[in-house]
Parts: C-alpha cells; sequence; structure tokens
C-alpha cells in the first residue's frame, strides 16, 4: 500500500532518486555534488542512475569523498588513485584519461589486462590461451578452465557435462 499523498508514478521516481546504506532509505546524489558512502559496497548506490562517485576511495584510516559524474567512456577524465575512478566499466585509467584495458603490456592484477583477451601473469599481459596451450590457472584459458592434471586449457570442464 502506498503512502499517503503518494501515486504510483511519485513512488518510482522516489525509487530512482532514493538509494539504501545500512539499511535505510537516502537521498542519492546528482552531478556535481560531493558523494561519500559509510561503505565500499554502499557507495555504487550513492549516485543517481547512471553517475558514479568519481574520485571515491574507502580506507581503514578514512573515506575520500568524491564527486557525482557520467561514467567515463574512452577519452573522458578519471582519477586513477581513487577506488572510483571514474571510468565505465571494462576500461581503466591511464595518465588521468580512460582507456581500454590493454591486451599485451604491463600489468599488476588481471584487472589491468582486457577482458576476455589477456590475463596477467604477474608482470604482463599475454593472451588467453586456445585449446591445448599450457596454462597454471582457467583465468590464462579462452574456455575459462585449465585442465589441472594435463596444464593444458580446454574447450569446457568435462566434470560439468553428461556423457
Amino acid at each position: 500500500m502506498l503512502g499517503a499523498g503518494f501515486r504510483a508514478g511519485q513512488l518510482r521516481e522516489q525509487r530512482s532518486i532514493l538509494g539504501a546504506e545500512g539499511g535505510l532509505c537516502r537521498k542519492r546524489f546528482t552531478q556535481g555534488q560531493s558523494c561519500t558512502a559509510a561503505g565500499a559496497e554502499a557507495i555504487a548506490f550513492a549516485c543517481v542512475d547512471g553517475q558514479v562517485c568519481k574520485g571515491f576511495s574507502f580506507a581503514k584510516t578514512g573515506v575520500t569523498p568524491g564527486t557525482c559524474a557520467p561514467t567515463g567512456e574512452i577519452g573522458a577524465g578519471c582519477v586513477a588513485s581513487a577506488q572510483i575512478t571514474g571510468c565505465a566499466d571494462g576500461l581503466r585509467c591511464q595518465a588521468g584519461v580512460c582507456a581500454e584495458k590493454p591486451g599485451s603490456g604491463a600489468c599488476t592484477t588481471n584487472a589491468d589486462c582486457k577482458d576476455g583477451v589477456a590475463f596477467c601473469n604477474g608482470t604482463q599481459c599475454p593472451l588467453l590461451g586456445a585449446a591445448g596451450a599450457a596454462c597454471a590457472s582457467s583465468d590464462q584459458c579462452t574456455s575459462r578452465f585449465c585442465e589441472p592434471s594435463s596444464g593444458k586449457c580446454v574447450e569446457n570442464d568435462p566434470a560439468c557435462h553428461e556423457p
């Protein structure tokens, strides 16, 4: 049942501008407003739809507020030192600009390499292995399955399929 004075359209509008944090609703921040949250998970819902809290970081030592901004596509400005850089999923912040993740080059984690194309071996982004390629873990294979006994990429996990 709707609260007194609310019509269905107004309720939908309220849902689009309210976010939950700690089980409580609070008004979501709009473009250009400073944004923060009590935890790293809650920040995903701090800004209105289509916006991210660019520049936000959460650490034991404290919170660095961000600013609500549209999700950055290739070429948009970003904050490389923040947990929320401002770049869209699949992009990384490089020298203050959103860019595609590389299919090769330097890396420190798999998140530094182009999704579905390459993985991080600790220092470089080599291409994912096709069936038959040598592997040490499943994140090194295009199929996402490395057969442990052979150390080779296979098309799929045989244990997951009926004969």
